[in-house]
This record gives structure tokens, sequence and C-alpha cells, in this order.
């Protein structure tokens, strides 16, 4: 059976493509995801909860961790992981407002 070359590299070129779109979807799934928190995204809370805490697809490793209060002072707080969840206590008194907090977490291997 005769292979016809430009349909032949036509097809290499595709498995090739293929391929490399699957490579990079699997790199996509590698890093942690963060499933639930407590208090959730957009909660209205009668008063400021104690902690915050956050639940991860994998276990993770706290980088940063700050929470900008009414007053608008970003305040950088210790926040402790133990395998996939991340345990931040609030410093105390906080202004009364919107608080927002952000932080960044590395997964346990290295993404």
């Amino acid at each position: 059976m005769a292979w016809n070359f430009p349909l032949w590299a036509t097809l290499c070129m595709l498995a090739r493509v293929a391929g490399l779109f699957l490579l990079l979807a699997a790199g996509a799934d590698a890093h942690a995801v963060l499933i639930a928190s407590s208090p959730a995204n957009n909660d209205i809370l009668a008063a400021a909860p104690e902690k915050i805490l956050l639940r991860f697809n994998e276990a993770v490793r706290v980088v940063r961790f700050s929470v900008a209060a009414g007053d608008g002072v970003a305040r950088e707080i210790s926040a402790s992981s133990t395998g996939a969840e991340v345990e931040a206590p609030l410093p105390r008194p906080l202004a009364e407002g919107t608080v927002i907090f952000s932080y960044r977490v590395v997964s346990e291997d290295g993404h």
C-alpha cells in the first residue's frame, strides 16, 4: 500500500497538535484549586469571624496571607496549613465594613 506523502504528513501534524493539547491540558490540572472557604465569597456577616478557613483540592503551603478591613489598611497575617486546609486567625479589632483577604499558596508538590 503506497502512502500519499502530503496526506501522511498532514496526519502526523494533526497527531502532534493533538498530543500538544493533551499535554497542556494535563499541566493545567496540576495546580491547587480553592474548593471551599469559610466565610464564603460575598458572605454578609453580622459580626467578623474569628478566623478564615480555606480548603483546596490538594495539600498546600502558605506563601502570603493578608487582610484589608474597612479602614483600607492591608495587614499581613499569619496563616497555617494542614494538608489541603489553611487557617488564618483575623486580627482584632477589625474596622467595620467590607473585609478583603488575599492569599498565595503553593501546592506541596511545588506548583
